[in-house]
């Protein structure tokens, strides 16, 4: 999909979320969707206060938006809800649980851990032998890391697109 703002893309995700909430479960979206540019490994969250047990907020990558077709986007915000709902109900909400991993199925989500990564990567390689290292995010520049194959300090080589 375009969108000429990421205001645009967020109130496209709020509008999805709700739909998806009030025909699948019967309740209303009281938190909002956030897009955090933060994200790099999770592609997205559902964000609660433990002592209150407060919901607070769903947010989904930037990074992942940018660079993950459209409808992964949208499974990703379902199984989010998922955790929201599942949670206001006071019902296993957590990653692995069988009534959770149902409810993926039932609504044709993915279980975490099963998306292929698609996005910016930094390559490092080894100088000794040459093996090369993709990180989502790039190390520190003061300090040296070393290989795991040849415990050589390895060097950047640049960033690309997976």
């Amino acid at each position: 999909m375009k969108f000429t703002s990421w205001e645009d893309v967020q109130k496209t995700l709020e509008v999805e979320a709700t739909e998806f909430l009030d025909r699948a479960y019967g309740i209303e979206l009281d938190i909002p969707i956030v897009i955090n540019s933060r994200l790099k490994s999770t592609y997205g969250c559902f964000k609660f206060k433990p002592k209150t047990r407060e919901p607070l907020r769903i947010e989904i990558g930037k990074n992942y938006i940018e660079n993950q077709k459209w409808e992964t986007v949208i499974e990703t915000l379902i199984h989010e809800c998922i955790h929201y709902a599942l949670y206001v109900q006071n019902l296993p909400y957590r990653d692995g649980h069988p009534l959770f991993e149902a409810e993926l199925k039932k609504h044709g989500s993915h279980s975490t851990g099963t998306v292929k990564y698609h996005g910016k990567v930094v390559q490092y390689d080894c100088p000794s032998c040459g093996k090369v290292y993709q990180k989502k995010k790039r190390y520190p520049r003061n300090q040296t890391y070393k290989s795991g194959c040849c415990r050589q300090p390895i060097r950047f080589i640049g960033e690309k697109i997976v």
